[in-house]
């Protein structure tokens, strides 16, 4: 049986056309999940919106969606504004991001990303001004 939140996840990326921008139906799509399920059942299914924490995520490999696809798909809850690539990115758009060495992503269409934190505490500061307690936590930007 699927993880509730990860049952609610693949529903959004569907809704959203993730299937299509992958080049597969929609259960080629949600098959792709199926050997996530059992570690997202062994998780917690609900955030902590105070604490600001998620216990997975569901994520689409930029292998099977490249990033600058998936943009346009982005909204803010109730808004059918579409994401847009912010020009400040120049003609390379997000080519030139690339995962950090010290994290270990998957080689797979799809991965779950645990033990996720907000990070609310650094809101309004330079990202380079967090990399010293991050670091210190053994955490990851």
């Amino acid at each position: 049986m699927t993880a509730t939140a990860l049952a609610a996840q693949i529903d959004t990326y569907v809704t959203a056309g993730y299937p299509a921008l992958a080049g597969l139906t929609e259960a080629e799509f949600r098959d792709l999940f199926t050997p996530l399920e059992p570690a997202a059942s062994a998780l917690p299914q609900e955030a902590d919106a105070e604490a600001g924490t998620l216990p997975y995520l569901a994520v689409v490999a930029d292998t099977l969606i490249a990033p600058e696809a998936r943009v346009p798909l982005l909204r803010l809850p109730s808004s059918t504004k579409e994401g847009i690539l912010d020009r400040n990115h120049g003609n390379e758009g997000l080519a030139p991001y690339r995962v950090r060495a010290e994290l270990e992503v998957p080689e797979a269409p799809v991965y779950l990303l645990t033990g996720i934190d907000r990070g609310d505490e650094f809101r309004s500061v330079a990202p380079l001004g967090t990399r010293t307690v991050l670091a210190e936590r053994g955490r990851t930007p």
